[in-house]
């Protein structure tokens, strides 16, 4: 156990003899005023806090703000005072086509139930409701098509519009 000791001694003497003599100064030199020379002592000098990589001679003004916006030059193109032709006027059966479908979105299926088999749904329009089964009148337009225990079909038959309408609990 001594003599492990004495080994772990010695390499540890061995490396401060090493580091001390690695870090040891090589020699002095006198200062020579030169900027860069090396110096014995420890004292900053002037010269020391110089700044040698900016240009002697000052920068040209200013070419941008970088706080406005750049602007860009845009060439002016004559455009024809004359608009875009407009659509032709909706005939009525369009506008009553348009009337059907705003009014089948309105409607909405809140639950469906079959008893003796015969199918019943629960529908609501803003704060109307209806009880209706197949063959029903819904509203002042559509017709119940076809209840399925997860939607309900509404038509039109003046326009033709028709419309599935699901389930939503609401």
């Amino acid at each position: 156990m001594k003599q492990r000791k004495w080994i772990i001694a010695a390499v540890v003497l061995a490396l401060v003899v090493l580091n001390a003599w690695r870090w040891w100064p090589a020699e002095s030199v006198k200062p020579t005023g030169r900027p860069g020379a090396v110096s014995s002592s420890t004292a900053f000098r002037p010269e020391d806090f110089e700044i040698r990589a900016l240009p002697v001679d000052p920068p040209a003004a200013m070419q941008r703000d970088l706080f406005r916006p750049k602007l860009t030059v845009t060439s002016v193109t004559k455009r024809s005072s004359t608009k875009a032709p407009e659509p032709p006027p909706k005939s009525p059966e369009e506008l009553e086509r348009e009337a059907a479908q705003a009014e089948l979105a309105q409607f909405r299926c809140v639950g469906v139930a079959f008893r003796g088999g015969r199918a019943q749904a629960f529908l609501v329009k803003g704060s109307e409701t209806f009880l209706v089964s197949p063959g029903d009148k819904v509203g002042n337009r559509f017709i119940v098509d076809k209840i399925a225990s997860d939607s309900v079909s509404l038509q039109d038959p003046n326009t033709g519009v028709a419309g599935q309408i699901a389930v939503s609990g609401k």
